[in-house]
Order: C-alpha cells, then structure tokens, then sequence
C-alpha cells in the first residue's frame, strides 16, 4: 500500500515542471488520500480494537484531523 506522503512526492516529481503545476492540488490530492487512509485503517481495527464501529470512521477523522487542516 501507497501512504498519502508516497503518493504526493510521486505526483510532485511526475509534474513540477509543468507550467500548470498546482501545490493547491497536490495538497487536496494529499489530504484526501490521507483521509481514506485513516478511515480505512480506523475500520479495520488499527486505531481502536475495542469500539470501533465502521459508521464512525468518519466522525471520528472529523474529531481528530480535521481541525489539522
């Protein structure tokens, strides 16, 4: 599995010398992966093995990472 940060240099060193190049989409790019990365790994029991109910993931990325933004 590719993480979020794996992703984003990739996508940095295929397009930085394009006269279009966008740090603004690499970020949302990023922050979206990560997302589904922490919500993936929220459902699959990485993050709370003792309550974790699939309809919280994303109450839960809420709570903790979105006020990272």
């Amino acid at each position: 599995m590719t993480t979020a940060m794996q992703t984003l240099w990739e996508w940095i060193d295929a397009n930085y010398h394009e006269d279009n190049f966008n740090l603004n989409d690499a970020r949302d790019m990023s922050i979206k992966l990560e997302k589904e990365q922490i919500i993936e790994a929220y459902n699959t029991g990485y993050e709370d093995a003792t309550c974790n109910h699939i309809n919280d993931a994303e109450q839960y990325y809420n709570q903790k990472y979105k006020q990272l933004l």
